[in-house]
């Protein structure tokens, strides 16, 4: 190094594998020569490239930049450009990299990437114009938490146009919709949904997140309307063990008999004489 021999000493540096040593010649030839005359040396070792972008990584972005630049690594610049993005509180500059992301990830005919961030500018601009509409905080969230707050919120409206400019499948914003009505408390549009006739995802999530929220006397509004094969155990969910019985007796089968016997209390001991009776029938299922 003090002999100018640059190449010479990044080589030895790196054929010791000593990659303490390998970052104190890279610090010193960075000190010594100008920006891009050290770029264009390290581009000649691909390993000391490597260990110095990932020093720049958090350090020193510009000088990341450059060698993205100089590679002509578009993709690199693209996922550099997203990171800067989320780095700013500026809706702004988050908008402005994230366009200048997408332009770098269409140069490096990356299509996935750049239909993530063309995806992302998208929403990023819902959630600007819905903050200025309802003065809540939308911009940070995911689509998903967006349409869960705006469900919270009671703007079905507004959701809806999420949901259909995003192309949300229909299951996935079905259970969206349960799930915010019933943390929300809004059990006049639980019920209003539930009377929908093309139900996707049955009734089984309407149990389950009214149980959820603590809400047994909802749940066991729909707790009839599952699928048969699944009444027995919601309806014992419920607490309502009566009808829990009485289906498992329709069905005839034992196992939902003894489950229905094992959810039983000190309070039920009728219940339980009667289940055990129910029980010793040879010609039931298994």
């Amino acid at each position: 190094m003090r002999l100018g021999e640059d190449q010479t000493a990044l080589r030895r540096a790196l054929q010791s594998g000593d990659t303490d040593l390998i970052y104190t010649v890279l610090c010193r030839l960075r000190q010594k020569l100008s920006s891009g005359d050290f770029l264009m040396l390290i581009r000649n070792f691909p390993v000391a490239q490597a260990l110095h972008m990932r020093s720049c990584q958090d350090l020193d972005t510009e000088q990341l930049r450059d060698i993205l630049v100089q590679e002509d690594d578009f993709l690199g610049q693209g996922l550099l450009r997203v990171k800067e993005a989320y780095n700013s509180s500026r809706a702004d500059t988050r908008l402005a990299s994230l366009q200048g992301a997408a332009e770098l990830f269409r140069r490096a005919k990356h299509e996935s990437h750049l239909q993530m961030t063309e995806e992302q500018i998208k929403l990023y601009r819902w959630q600007i114009r819905l903050e200025e509409n309802q003065q809540k905080p939308y911009t940070d969230k995911s689509l998903h938490d967006t349409v869960h707050h705006l469900l919270l919120d009671g703007q079905i409206k507004e959701a809806e146009k999420l949901r259909t400019e995003f192309k949300i499948p229909e299951k996935r914003y079905w259970w969206l919709r349960v799930v915010a009505h019933a943390q929300a408390g809004h059990w006049d549009e639980l019920a209003a949904l539930a009377k929908n006739k093309k139900n996707p995802i049955g009734f089984e999530p309407f149990v389950e997140v009214c149980l959820k929220t603590g809400n047994k006397l909802e749940a066991q509004k729909y707790a009839s309307r599952v699928k048969e094969e699944n009444k027995v155990s919601c309806f014992i969910k419920c607490g309502l063990l009566e009808e829990a019985t009485k289906i498992a007796h329709e069905q005839r089968s034992a196992s939902s008999l003894a489950e229905v016997l094992a959810a039983c209390g000190p309070q039920h001991q009728a219940l339980q004489s009667r289940l055990q009776q129910l029980l010793s029938d040879p010609s039931l299922k298994s």
